[in-house]
């Protein structure tokens, strides 16, 4: 079963959907959109933050303009090489709420280039990026 309800807020939940194969253990998962020249993290915090979650998994697709991304360096897990880019890119990306703190890593493919790593920062530029939050059970 998989209902909608809610309208469109730019970088706010837009949305929500219960879907479960068990009417009695739904779970809502969250639609947070970050338009043209919002940055993504921030948007996605705003929203966990404001609606009180503190533990979820993130799905994400979209096209952002800028981007920071680190990978760590091969001979020392401990130390992030970060990198800047300005281009658009074609953005997927998968994370987790811990704590009440946003945790995201993303794939970008962009003309030339394709990068992928742990997201610092993006800003959206012609389009859009959609952020689908679930929240999950702590134990």
């Amino acid at each position: 079963m998989i209902t909608q309800k809610g309208h469109r807020h730019p970088g706010r939940v837009v949305g929500r959907w219960r879907a479960s194969t068990n009417p009695t253990k739904a779970s809502i998962v969250r639609l947070i959109t970050a338009n043209r020249g919002e940055e993504v993290l921030h948007t996605i915090q705003t929203a966990v933050t404001t609606g009180g979650v503190t533990a979820a998994s993130i799905t994400l697709i979209g096209a952002v303009h800028e981007a920071t991304v680190s990978i760590m360096k091969k001979d020392d897990a401990r130390t992030d090489l970060v990198e800047s880019y300005e281009q658009p890119f074609e953005l997927t990306g998968t994370g987790e709420v811990i704590d009440g703190r946003v945790h995201v890593h993303v794939t970008l493919a962009g003309e030339g280039l394709i990068v992928a790593g742990h997201l610092h920062r993006a800003v959206v530029g012609e389009h859009f990026v959609r952020a689908y939050l679930d929240p999950v059970a702590e134990r």
